[in-house]
């Protein structure tokens, strides 16, 4: 069963000075304005985040491999903003014992969309070496 057009919102991160502080330490970040990759933060903050996402596909007993992730920043959000996301699924496709997820994600501040992402994953039912 395929599940492209399935979407899915996380639960807001707002750029707090705290997160963003303790997510630049995390990551080696001492640039200037937030780290290019705070839009990540987001995904496993909160109480729907991406093992939510991966839950409601039906995904929560698979092995998932994160094989890729793409941001495009369209504009840098201000510390201070909320953050809200939405995942969409675009590609679904079985490879043998690999079921492979394309999955698009629009990342918007509270006035505009921000970055955009795209990330692919495999699953696999089990994990058992065959």
């Amino acid at each position: 069963m395929t599940t492209v057009g399935f979407e899915f919102d996380y639960t807001p991160l707002v750029l707090e000075p705290e997160v963003v502080r303790t997510f630049s330490e995390s990551v080696g970040y001492s640039g200037p304005g937030l780290p290019p990759t705070i839009y990540s933060a987001a995904l496993y903050r909160g109480e729907r985040n991406l093992y939510t996402f991966l839950d409601e596909l039906g995904l929560g007993e698979a092995h998932v491999l994160h094989v890729e992730q793409q941001f495009e920043t369209l504009q840098e959000p201000e510390e201070g903003e909320t953050l809200r996301m939405t995942s969409r699924v675009v590609g679904d496709e079985q490879k043998k014992k690999w079921r492979i997820l394309i999955v698009e994600t629009s990342i918007r501040s509270d006035a505009d969309e921000v970055a955009k992402a795209q990330m692919t994953y495999f699953c696999r039912k089990g994990g058992d070496a065959e």
